[in-house]
């Protein structure tokens, strides 16, 4: 096929990074009114009072984001434009939060059973359709934007997102407390629906330019090629280990909300207040995290977050007050910001050029267990022995992560020389679709 050969040019780039700073910061900012570790709790907590089915929260999310992943990345790569196929299933994604909102408003009142059933029905299809979004997501942004526009592109968006996300969280508090249930949660699923659509749209009209097929290998051809990685690189072995860890340590993050409601009697705005320090302090967080990573590395950031989470987790074990978890919140939205930086972008410096498909791979593919089982589990301890032996193994898990990257992993930009980063064509080698 002919291709014009065309330049991305400074008026290409801003037109890019305008359309997906809206995405940026319109997700967070939607996301607010359906918080997963405050709204959606104190939701299904009206539901049932089963502390299981609460864990399935992050369950359902971590299974839905990260399994898909490795298996629909050999589709992804043999797309020559991707931003229709993430725009349409962002729209896909967003769906359920509507029809959740619906079947609130419908049957909230009468029918309660039907709505928690509803509930993890629709909040597994949008969290399966996340993780069948990222890798053309990110697929996009590579070939959208320069490098050197990407890491403000999250910075500066979370940043106003997670600012306007404050708000938002204000906002959601105050109609939970005005409005009988359902109906606060029906305009807080409604109001976040809207928003998280109108920002996804901008992404359709991305300046993207087309890319060369990158594999015409099967989904099953390429998860055979996973183990050799683990028995080449001893170092990488560690660093999964100390995800691993990590994932189990998150367990005690779907609990908080919870935790605070039934043994602190917080009340709506208090937990507005935990999402608005959640939303705050991940903004803030967004921008220093992302300079000291591009500056230090990534590993740094990892080991300081993992250290911030052990606290956030022993904090209600030290005083159990509304004012201690103010604490918790605001350590877990830093924890979560460097996670979020940091956990993919270390990949990159760990993986040689061709072999990054794998290293993500298997990370998402060995982790994933974990990030499922371990919020169910923490559900089945509490109901039979409470919260804080959960919060314990959580704060000690989360030092264990932090001791295998202090000595069992060297900052890999150090010591891999060669094969860091991706070799990016130059954007004149590529044309538009």
């Amino acid at each position: 096929m002919n291709r014009t050969q065309v330049s991305i040019g400074p008026k290409d780039v801003r037109r890019n990074y305008l359309l997906m700073m809206i995405d940026s910061i319109g997700f967070p900012l939607g996301i607010s009114f359906l918080s997963f570790t405050t709204i959606l709790p104190m939701f299904l907590r009206q539901l049932t009072a089963s502390d299981v089915l609460v864990g399935l929260i992050p369950a359902i999310n971590n299974l839905g984001v990260f399994l898909p992943q490795i298996i629909i990345a050999p589709m992804i790569s043999r797309l020559r434009v991707t931003k229709y196929y993430v725009v349409t299933v962002g729209m896909f994604e967003r769906g359920p939060i509507l029809l959740l909102a619906i079947a609130a408003w419908i049957w909230g009142g009468s029918n309660k059973p039907l709505v928690l059933w509803l509930f993890f029905l629709f909040f597994a299809i949008h969290s399966l359709s996340m993780g069948l979004n990222m890798p053309a997501y990110y697929s996009l942004l590579s070939k959208a934007l320069p490098s050197e526009r990407r890491g403000s592109l999250f910075g500066v968006g979370g940043c106003i997102g997670g600012i306007l996300g404050v708000l938002g969280a204000t906002m959601a508090g105050r109609v939970l407390s005005s409005y009988p249930f359902p109906i606060g949660y029906v305009f807080c699923f409604t109001i976040g629906f809207i928003i998280l659509t109108i920002s996804v749209m901008p992404l359709a009209m991305v300046r993207e330019y087309a890319q060369e097929v990158q594999t015409n290998k099967t989904t099953l051809e390429a998860l055979r090629e996973l183990p050799s990685v683990l028995r080449k690189d001893k170092i990488f072995l560690n660093f999964i280990l100390s995800q691993i860890l990590w994932a189990i340590g998150a367990m005690a993050q779907a609990f908080f909300t919870v935790y605070a409601i039934n043994r602190l009697s917080a009340s709506a705005s208090d937990v507005a207040v935990f999402t608005g320090i959640t939303m705050g302090g991940g903004a803030l967080a967004n921008l220093v995290i992302g300079y000291i990573a591009d500056r230090d590395g990534h590993k740094i950031i990892l080991e300081a977050t993992a250290i911030l989470g052990a606290l956030a987790s022993f904090a209600p074990l030290i005083s159990p007050t509304i004012p201690a978890m103010w604490l918790t919140f605001a350590l877990t939205a830093i924890w979560a910001a460097g996670y979020g930086v940091s956990s993919g972008n270390i990949i990159l410096d760990f993986a040689p050029t061709e072999d990054v498909p794998k290293y993500v791979g298997l990370v998402s593919i060995l982790t994933v267990p974990f990030r499922t089982l371990t919020p169910i589990l923490a559900g089945l301890m509490i109901a039979r022995w409470g919260y804080y032996p959960v919060f314990a193994a959580s704060g000690i898990s989360m030092l264990l992560a932090w001791a295998i990257l202090r000595r069992g992993v060297p900052e890999p930009r150090r010591f891999r020389a060669t094969g860091l980063q991706p070799q990016a064509r130059s954007c004149s080698e590529r044309s538009l679709p």
